[in-house]
């Protein structure tokens, strides 16, 4: 039996893990400890991966925060990471998709259910934005990894 090819996959990984990244600086922190193990993987599979942000937080919102006490410092961990990993990436040339940048106003309340996680309306915006990019009008795949590297294509 073969496989199929799997033109491209998406990463992201963070907040689950935010005792590796818990102190500042936050952003150098994140990167050192979870964009690196990425890095490294990215090249010992055969299907392209790209790295995608973490949701920006809505503070007033979060009531059960994995971070327990440290909640009210969880909305900064974020942004601050998002914000470096962006920068890195595109000064890197790593494959990159900023889906936070849908969120990054403060109507993110309004989209978010418990202050992390979006509403699923949300992420069928973010779906449609990324196959308005990687198909063309007749729904055919032109798509690749090339879309996600600098010059930055913001999706």
């Amino acid at each position: 039996m073969q496989l199929k090819k799997i033109d491209l996959a998406f990463w992201s990984h963070g907040l689950h893990d935010w005792g590796w990244w818990d102190s500042p600086p936050y952003g150098k922190r994140y990167y050192d400890t979870m964009v690196k193990q990425w890095i490294t993987m990215r090249t010992q599979v055969p299907t392209p991966v790209v790295w995608v942000s973490m949701n920006n937080n809505c503070l007033e919102l979060i009531q059960n925060s994995l971070m327990g006490s440290k909640k009210f410092v969880q909305g900064a961990m974020v942004e601050e990471a998002n914000w470096y990993v962006h920068k890195r990436l595109r000064e890197e040339k790593l494959p990159y998709w900023d889906a936070a940048s849908v969120l990054r106003s403060p109507q993110r309340c309004n989209v978010s259910g418990d202050g992390v996680h979006v509403k699923m309306f949300v992420d069928i915006v973010r779906a449609n934005i990324l196959f308005n990019k990687l198909c063309d009008e007749n729904f055919n795949w032109i798509g690749g990894i090339d879309k996600f590297i600098e010059p930055y294509n913001s999706l």
